[in-house]
């Protein structure tokens, strides 16, 4: 995530994103950043919102936000449903919006062997992008050629 947007998250919610500016540890991956794309954006934005009007009195703090093979991985100190849920939903959102762009109806694709939620718009600008399920065919194909 650039700059800019990694300052509107931490302005809004010092205390979710204190990690930003500690050292990094078991407990803190934040100070490595935000680390997904700027499409994101508005879904951590609004989950950060929900956590930090429910759950500031409670010491809540962000231990790491990151894409992981095409999905949105979100860490906090503090464990309950009603949080879990909060992520799981805004997980569930971004696997259909672009990690570029913010475009909904996005799907997997591959991207020279990253895994990367992307509308159509910016795959095409990627090099060697393939929606994850022709990525999977081509290499069906390719793995029975090399074994006849």
């Amino acid at each position: 995530m650039n700059k800019e947007n990694t300052e509107k998250l931490y302005s809004a919610f010092p205390q979710l994103y204190s990690g930003l500016y500690e050292d990094e540890s078991y407990e803190n991956f934040m100070s490595i950043g935000f680390e997904c794309g700027d499409g994101w954006f508005d879904i951590i934005y609004e989950l950060s919102s929900m956590l930090h009007q429910r759950f500031s009195n409670q010491g809540i703090k962000t231990i790491l936000v990151k894409q992981k093979w095409g999905s949105l991985i979100y860490r906090i100190n503090l464990h309950n449903e009603e949080i879990e849920n909060m992520i799981s939903e805004a997980m569930e959102r971004a696997k259909s919006t672009c990690e570029y762009c913010g475009k909904d109806n996005a799907e997997l694709y591959v991207c020279v062997r990253w895994r990367v939620v992307l509308c159509k718009d910016c795959a095409m600008k990627g090099k060697e992008c393939l929606p994850i399920n022709e990525f999977f065919e081509s290499a069906n194909r390719r793995k029975k050629r090399l074994t006849k």
